[in-house]
């Protein structure tokens, strides 16, 4: 028994097997990113990173200190004679409300008074001392938008007022121990 015809031979290429599974093609034209890709990543994973070394970094002082301090020092320079009682009462609205921002985390610094007034009506407990906290913030806004020219006892009382509000509403550092506590 005899073939009819011969088998052909095909002269089927490379180029066909490749056109042929276009998934093979994509693979072999990305091997090129993938092992790059694959290299950078790995020199980037061995490279140590260099430590940052902070020499004497200045321990954050508690925001109620700061602000004690601003106040006294405007207390021992008495600006609200010295400088125009707007620069002076500006400045104690600025240590107001960045006391505030700090303490109780609150936009104080972009409120207008009412609104950090409403915000501190239940934050503050002693109601007398937020009552006066309200006519010093009134104060302020009358000196600094209306153009009042408060006495000499108004500049005084509403700065002992904001170091009062600072005393009564400072976080302590570290909690007080009972002396009849159990360890």
């Amino acid at each position: 028994i005899a073939d009819i015809k011969p088998i052909w031979d095909v002269n089927y290429g490379l180029i066909d097997v490749l056109m042929e599974n276009k998934f093979i093609l994509i693979g072999l034209l990305m091997l090129p990113y993938l092992i790059t890709g694959l290299i950078i990543w790995l020199r980037k994973r061995n490279r140590k990173e260099e430590e940052i070394v902070i020499e004497n970094p200045e321990p954050e002082v508690p925001i109620h200190i700061w602000a004690l301090e601003e106040l006294h020092q405007l207390k021992d320079k008495k600006a609200w004679q010295v400088q125009e009682q707007k620069v002076f009462f500006s400045q104690i609205n600025y240590v107001l409300r960045k006391y505030l921002e700090d303490r109780f985390r609150m936009k104080a610094l972009e409120e207008t008074s009412t609104e950090i007034m409403n915000e501190l009506k239940y934050r503050v407990k002693d109601k007398a001392l937020f009552e006066d906290l309200y006519m010093s913030l009134n104060l302020t806004d009358m000196v600094k938008f209306a153009k009042q020219a408060p006495t000499e006892s108004e500049c005084i009382r509403s700065l002992e007022l904001v170091i009062q509000l600072v005393d009564k509403t400072k976080e302590l550092d570290t909690p007080v121990k009972q002396e009849n506590e159990e360890v």
